[in-house]
């Protein structure tokens, strides 16, 4: 809303030709039945981002340009941010002369100083099937995959943000250094197997099992000074960039998103019986199902702010004091649980 009670232009605050987010999906697949009791398969999927959103904060980089290629006396009137396809040209409508009236406006790519808003996945997954034949069955399957990108989506896993569409991924340029890397939803071997064995008539047996490797670690710090964007980004009171303090005797310095190390290896085992009594036609169902079995406590994730403070981080006095909380897990896999359920079909 601006100063006098009315609705902004939307024009202002958002790309006038802003792309939906939206991605193309290859998918190539085989399957097929070596004998009665033996089904195997392989397939592979292939995705890329082809359009992302999300805002833009740097306003005073729009000022400078609009100074330097349109008017020279160029008031900054410009919405503190705004929504737009990062890496790709900025359309707005802009006050131009401070006289109340919107002209239409380009800004290329170029002048914003963003990385493109990039994404992949890639995988390759083999499935081996034993069917259900009235006893028993079981069914496994590997798959090998890589995710990478300069934005994993609409959240921010890094930094545990989940302000939709509107991270800080994109604010500045100087957050987008090093941010082409491994994504946090990135696993790269995960390994399933589940099946069931009917125990007697009324008696099932289940089980499902998942071994899958960690997810990647980033470090994370403040924009230094040196950095041409610093003035806006530096009002950030927390660590928002892969700019961090990796000796503290130098200053900060850029590392490639992922690059920090991974996570452990998780593993978690699943069991269930079910109990479908004659008596009640088989229209009646209870089941008792252990989640994690055997407790298994992996941390899933963990702290990945390698630097202290913004002072520290902009401190010429070495050495630089770093976080003794860096690496320190956040999350552990879900403890051990059981759950009871009744379901009844009519």
């Amino acid at each position: 809303m601006v100063s006098d009670g009315k609705l902004p232009d939307p024009g202002t605050i958002a790309d006038t030709d802003l792309n939906p987010m939206n991605q193309d999906e290859f998918i190539l697949g085989v399957q097929k039945a070596l004998s009665k009791q033996l089904i195997v398969g392989a397939k592979v999927t292939y995705r890329k981002i082809n359009a992302g959103m999300d805002d833009y904060c740097d306003h005073t980089r729009i000022a400078d340009w609009i100074t330097a290629n349109i008017n020279p006396d160029f008031v900054d009137n410009l919405a503190t941010c705004v929504l737009m396809n990062p890496g790709r040209d900025l359309s707005l409508k802009v006050n131009l002369n401070d006289d109340g009236k919107l002209s239409p406006l380009t800004i290329p790519a170029s002048a914003l100083g963003l990385a493109k808003y990039e994404r992949t996945y890639k995988s390759l997954e083999f499935t081996v099937e034993r069917p259900f034949d009235g006893k028993w069955g079981l069914q496994g399957s590997y798959t090998w995959s890589k995710s990478q990108g300069t934005a994993e989506g609409y959240v921010q896993s890094n930094l545990n943000q989940e302000d939709a569409g509107v991270t800080q991924d994109f604010d500045f340029g100087s957050f987008t250094d090093g941010a082409k890397g491994l994504l946090p939803n990135d696993r790269r071997h995960v390994f399933k197997v589940f099946g069931a064995y009917q125990l007697a008539d009324e008696w099932r047996l289940g089980f499902n099992g998942t071994l899958a490797s960690g997810r990647p670690i980033s470090c994370i710090g403040f924009v230094p000074p040196t950095v041409s964007d610093f003035d806006g980004s530096s009002g950030y009171s927390s660590a928002s960039a892969y700019y961090c303090i990796t000796d503290p005797n130098k200053p900060p310095s850029v590392v490639p998103r992922g690059t920090s190390g991974t996570t452990p290896w998780t593993t978690n085992f699943d069991l269930s019986v079910a109990y479908t009594p004659q008596w009640a036609q088989k229209k009646l169902t209870l089941q008792a199902a252990i989640f994690n079995v055997f407790d298994s406590q992996k941390a899933t994730e963990v702290n990945e702010v390698r630097d202290y403070s913004r002072q520290e981080s902009n401190s010429t006095t070495f050495p630089l004091r770093q976080s003794a909380n860096y690496k320190s897990p956040t999350s552990f896999q879900t403890p051990r649980y059981v759950r009871l359920t009744a379901r009844y079909e009519f």
